[in-house]
């Protein structure tokens, strides 16, 4: 991302203050990096060691002394996340389904979070639409999600092939489930299995597994796991 503009809106929406720590997911060349800590620390994850240097040399010859910059040569998707309250990233796009389900088992507050507009507008569709899938419910299930804004091609460089949105997911801090990771993965393997037959009619509520909503779904779950367990 190259916008300055864009770029002080993201910080913006995310209401960095001196007490937050921030997961940054594919941090690139900075940009957005040290415009993050400009009001706080961040831990920025970069996979391409090229890029690496590049962040590193940065944060070296900065002498600002508010910029705590940690740099991490890691694949996001493999590394154990450090603890952070906020996570503010423009994600490499290829990632973002997986990064997303990765995201859900982690507690924190607020996440400003740059996808590629169609992903984006899954994770808002309506129960019932074309655009409702498993990622839908999943993420819907634990996160409030709003589509703050839309970003044009121009806003980075090199152009992606995809429109933008900047989104805000704001964790829902249900006890029962936001502190347990291994509920939550469970949960996402029965969405998956759910959504492997989207057209089902589950005689429970007399509804196909497409047109439940994300509440339903989740009292579905628990329901079936009190009469099991």
């Amino acid at each position: 991302m190259t916008d300055i503009e864009a770029i002080r809106k993201i910080c913006g929406y995310a209401k960095l203050n001196n007490d937050d720590v921030v997961l940054e997911i594919g941090a690139g060349t900075g940009n957005l990096t040290f415009e993050i800590a400009r009001f706080s620390n961040v831990y920025a994850i970069e996979k391409d060691g090229k890029l690496i240097t590049c962040l590193t040399g940065k944060t070296d010859e900065c002498e600002n002394s508010k910029v705590h910059v940690h740099v991490l040569n890691a694949d996001a998707l493999k590394i154990e996340f450090p603890k952070f309250n906020k996570v503010v990233a423009n994600m490499p796009y290829a990632i973002s389904r997986k990064i997303t389900l990765k995201l859900l088992k982690n507690n924190f507050e607020l996440g400003i979070l740059v996808y590629p507009k169609e992903f984006a507008e899954k994770l808002i569709a309506d129960a019932g639409s074309i655009n409702y899938r498993f990622i839908t419910v999943a993420a819907r299930s634990f996160w409030d999600i709003r589509i703050i804004e839309y970003l044009p091609q121009s806003a980075f460089s090199p152009e992606p092939n995809v429109k933008s949105a900047i989104v805000e997911v704001t964790p829902k801090f249900n006890e029962k489930f936001r502190f347990d990771g291994h509920y939550i993965e469970d949960y996402i393997k029965f969405v998956r299995n759910l959504f492997n037959r989207r057209n089902k009619n589950i005689k429970e509520i007399n509804k196909r597994v497409y047109e439940l909503s994300p509440d339903e779904i989740l009292e579905l779950y628990n329901n079936q796991k009190l009469k099991y367990n």
